[in-house]
C-alpha cells in the first residue's frame, strides 16, 4: 500500500564496487510497488541478476530512474510515469538490461536525459507522449530495435546519439 517515499530507492543485487561488500538480493526475482507514486528522490534498481519483473504501475514521477544490469529483465511498463526530473530541472532516465525486449512509457511527457543502451534484445522503445528532452538522449548499442516511437517529441536541449549497431 506504499503510495510515497520522502527519499530514495535503491534496490541492489550487488553493492556498487566502491563499497566492497558482498552480494545482496541475489534471489529477488519481482519488485512490486503497485501503489508507489511519487518519491522525492531516485529509484536505481541495479545488478538484481534474477530480477524478471518490476511493478512501478502508479509510478507518476520520479527525480530519476536508473535501471541497470538486470539481465533475466524482459520488459519495462511504466503506464502513468509522467516524469522524470528533479526539482524543475531534468532528471536521468537510465535503461539497460541485456534480456529487456520492450520498454513501454505511454504517458511520459518529459525527461531530462534519456539513456537507454546495452539492451541487445530491445526490439520497441515506445513512449508517444513525450514531448520534452531537457538535454541529452543517448539510445546505443540496441541491436535489434524495430520500433522507437518519440513522435510527440517538441523540445530538446542538447545532443542525440542515436547507435543501434556498433
Amino acid at each position: 500500500h506504499l503510495q510515497s517515499i520522502g527519499d530514495h530507492l535503491y534496490v541492489f543485487g550487488t553493492e556498487p564496487a566502491v563499497f566492497d561488500v558482498d552480494p545482496v538480493n541475489t534471489s529477488l526475482t519481482t519488485l512490486s510497488l503497485p501503489a508507489l507514486e511519487s518519491l522525492g528522490g531516485p529509484i536505481w534498481i541495479h545488478d538484481n541478476h534474477v530480477l524478471s519483473g518490476i511493478d512501478l504501475s502508479s509510478l507518476v514521477s520520479v527525480h530519476h530512474l536508473w535501471i541497470e544490469t538486470n539481465p533475466m529483465l524482459a520488459s519495462l511498463l511504466l503506464p502513468v510515469l509522467s516524469n522524470v526530473s528533479e526539482s524543475g530541472f531534468g532528471g536521468e532516465l537510465i535503461v539497460s538490461a541485456s534480456s529487456l525486449t520492450t520498454i513501454l512509457l505511454p504517458e511520459l511527457e518529459s525527461v531530462g536525459s534519456l539513456h537507454v543502451f546495452d539492451n541487445g534484445v530491445l526490439k520497441e522503445l515506445v513512449a508517444p507522449n513525450l514531448a520534452l528532452i531537457g538535454s541529452t538522449a543517448y539510445i546505443y548499442r540496441n541491436d535489434v530495435l524495430e520500433a522507437f516511437d518519440l513522435s510527440s517529441l517538441e523540445t530538446f536541449g542538447g545532443e542525440l546519439d542515436f547507435l543501434t549497431h556498433i
